[in-house]
């Protein structure tokens, strides 16, 4: 007799997406069997001087955990990005996820949903 067993990770896939007038922002995240979940945060500078932008922090408020990072900077395209891994899943499908971006002394707040 021959006994096959195959284990098959399953994942589960959350976008969500949200822009004010001066930032874009995208957060992914991936939940997967193994009690984990991994965050990847993009967040673009929507304005045309990307290099003007100066004392750039971000912080993320969802209903179950929050983080953010200062003293950042834009890529060669406008672009921030990061990722950040938990082992517990901590993200809805529901759920709406407030940003604040501070820079040049400004403030934009705005909120991400999920793009199912």
């Amino acid at each position: 007799m021959l006994l096959l067993v195959a284990c098959q990770q399953s994942s589960e896939n959350l976008n969500f997406n949200g822009d004010s007038e001066n930032w874009s922002a995208k957060l992914n995240v991936v939940k997967t069997d193994n009690d984990k979940e991994t965050k990847k945060f993009e967040l673009q500078f929507k304005g045309k001087d990307y290099k003007a932008v100066e004392n750039l922090e971000f912080k993320i408020n969802a209903p179950n955990y929050s983080w953010g990072m200062s003293l950042i900077e834009l890529n060669s395209t406008g672009v921030y990005k990061t990722h950040n891994e938990t082992g517990e899943f901590s993200t809805s499908r529901t759920d709406v996820i407030d940003i604040e971006v501070k820079w040049n002394g400004k403030v934009e707040n705005f909120s991400l949903n999920n793009k199912e």
